[in-house]
């Protein structure tokens, strides 16, 4: 809080109500999160692992701390040290993948294809093949691929097949 202020008509009425301030840390009030990206900035990737094993199939919450954590990924190397050191873990791939595809956005999203691009969308490939259920890795394809790209045969069957496998997604769209 900045500070405090005073409140009423009268010395006599006057209260101490404590002035609200907006809170810029992109997890909000998910302190286990705060953690983390903290860790994170160390270097540490262990405690993004858990935390996001211990979000289990909370979708809203897993995206929401995927994407506060690729943003901390982009300009850090804990996710791409992760990935490495657990190729297979789903949780790994899914920061990964998103990870990728902000750096890929970062580089110049408007410039049509790019090896950032085509490595994000392998890694959100991937991710979505180690955990199906999860919708992160669909809503990171969709976002990252630039709707031009669906215009040439081979990208519409890519992009027919993400709409239907994210529509499948706990009904979240009807496809």
């Amino acid at each position: 809080m900045v500070a405090d202020v005073l409140v009423g008509d009268s010395p006599n009425e006057a209260a101490v109500r404590p002035r609200l301030t907006f809170d810029r840390n992109p997890a909000r009030d998910d302190n286990a999160l705060r953690m983390v990206v903290e860790d994170a900035a160390m270097g540490r990737w262990e405690g993004a692992r858990e935390l996001l094993a211990a979000t289990g199939a909370d979708w809203d919450r897993r995206i929401f701390r995927l994407q506060v954590l690729a943003r901390a990924g982009a300009r850090l190397t804990f996710a791409d040290t992760w990935a490495q050191a657990e190729p297979r873990s789903p949780h790994a791939l899914a920061l990964f993948a998103h990870v990728q595809a902000l750096r890929s956005m970062a580089g110049g999203r408007g410039r049509g294809r790019s090896e950032a691009m085509e490595v994000a969308w392998e890694a959100c490939d991937a991710a979505a093949d180690a955990l199906p259920p999860d919708p992160a890795p669909y809503i990171v394809m969709l976002g990252s691929r630039p709707l031009e790209w669906c215009i040439d045969g081979h990208s519409v069957i890519s992009c027919l097949r993400l709409c239907g496998e994210f529509g499948g997604q706990d009904g979240l769209v009807g496809f």
